[in-house]
């Protein structure tokens, strides 16, 4: 692999890498307030336990929550990067946003592979809970296709759950969304590598 192509996969993994680090950095952070907060004498007790239940209960999901839709910005503008860099051919994006744009240039990068690509099918599915959280916070009901949501929610072994209404994020749904982004973005990488070299 060349410079450039070596530098451009590093960047891709950077970036992710960073999205990572704020989410870790930031649990850390709440965690040590959390244990410390018993000792700061300026906070009173109903203070503490206020504190405390945000720290345990609503910052949580506000992190991942915010964590899942900064995955997607790094993987819609390296899908972007990655279809200009694409010499091979003119693929026109389809109509629509996000990874649905997208669809027919990582259709032709995967080809026969397509189909079988677990990762794809995985970060389309998650654009839908992404897609909830960005245009009505979370509440499933308010969907255009509210039954679409609900089956993704239960097919996702716990991924993803649904309370009062809302999409909740779990922390093995962060991961498994890096893992498939990394994946894809890899594969795509590859073929336009190889793609580039043909022309």
């Amino acid at each position: 692999m060349e410079f450039e192509d070596e530098m451009f996969k590093a960047m891709m993994l950077n970036n992710m890498n960073w999205v990572v680090n704020f989410h870790n950095h930031v649990k850390g952070a709440m965690n040590y307030l959390k244990k410390e907060m018993p000792s700061f004498t300026h906070l009173k007790e109903n203070d503490i336990t206020y504190w405390n239940h945000v720290y345990e209960n609503e910052f949580p999901g506000k992190l991942r929550q915010t964590t899942f839709l900064l995955m997607f910005g790094h993987l819609e503008e390296m899908l972007y990067l990655l279809w200009k860099e694409d010499k091979s051919s003119e693929i026109e994006l389809a109509k629509g946003n996000g990874v649905s744009k997208y669809k027919p240039f990582i259709k032709s990068c995967l080809g026969n592979r397509f189909g079988s690509f677990t990762e794809y099918t995985f970060i389309v599915n998650a654009q839908e809970i992404r897609n909830s959280l960005l245009h009505i916070a979370g509440r499933v009901s308010m969907m255009k296709n509210p039954e679409k949501l609900e089956k993704i929610i239960k097919s996702s072994k716990g991924l993803y759950s649904k309370k009062s209404d809302r999409v909740e994020i779990s922390v093995e749904a962060i991961s498994k969304l890096q893992q498939s982004i990394n994946e894809l973005l890899e594969e795509l990488h590859l073929s336009i590598i190889s793609r580039n070299k043909g022309t």
